[in-house]
């Protein structure tokens, strides 16, 4: 029984490195690149596993620190960046709604995949069998290579400005539908973000007649 504890130690150690260099490369290269990345690289992790399985479980200790690696690249890219980018890319008014979806259907996610993988273990040969062992591996590859496509062509690029942007740009859509936009909140949100909007038209405007000049 230590000898497990113990391991699980070692290998749970793997995830504060991942968390780490995660936060530094978000703020360097930002979260969509960050997080593409991180799963792209997890799932070659992976597919290695899946590949060495037979051997890697015969080495406890190899088997933990590719695991590990593994779970430091989860740690990376989806760890680190997912909570980040569903708080960055909506607008103020509306960010606790829009993360609670996100977060609500991260949790179905997780729900369904406690029944799922059992499934695919059985379907595999079972718990067992060396290919019951490597379907989950080989599953959960293959859906990090395709979260890294959806992140790298249909997720916004963020920077320090993104928010910002969003709420100049939703400020914008409630003016031009007919909103008063003074009575969000207090009031003092509307008028500062509608101070924002007027700023970002008349930046937006000189931009135009630079470029109409040129």
């Amino acid at each position: 029984m230590y000898k497990t504890f113990g391991w699980n130690v070692v290998f749970n150690l793997f995830y504060i490195p991942g968390a780490f260099l995660g936060a530094l490369a978000a703020d360097y290269f930002g979260p969509r690149v960050t997080l593409t990345v991180g799963v792209f690289l997890q799932a070659i992790v992976g597919y290695i596993m899946a590949g060495l399985f037979e051997h890697l479980s015969k080495h406890i200790a190899a088997f933990v620190v590719v695991y590990g690696i593994f779970a430091t690249l989860g740690e990376f890219g989806p760890g680190d960046n997912i909570g980040l980018l569903a708080s960055k890319t909506v607008a103020t008014p509306i960010r606790g709604q829009y993360y609670g979806i996100a977060a609500a259907i991260g949790k179905i996610g997780a729900f369904v995949g406690t029944w799922v993988f059992p499934v695919i273990e059985r379907n595999a040969g079972g718990t067992d069998t060396v290919s019951g062992m490597q379907a989950p591996f080989w599953v959960a590859s293959s859906l990090a290579i395709f979260s890294g496509i959806l992140a790298l062509f249909f997720l916004p690029p963020v920077d320090q400005d993104a928010m910002q942007r969003e709420d100049v740009a939703f400020l914008q859509y409630l003016a031009d539908n007919g909103f008063d936009i003074s009575q969000i909140g207090d009031g003092s949100l509307g008028k500062s973000m509608k101070g924002e909007v007027e700023q970002y038209e008349v930046v937006t405007d000189e931009k135009k007649n630079d470029s109409d000049e040129s």
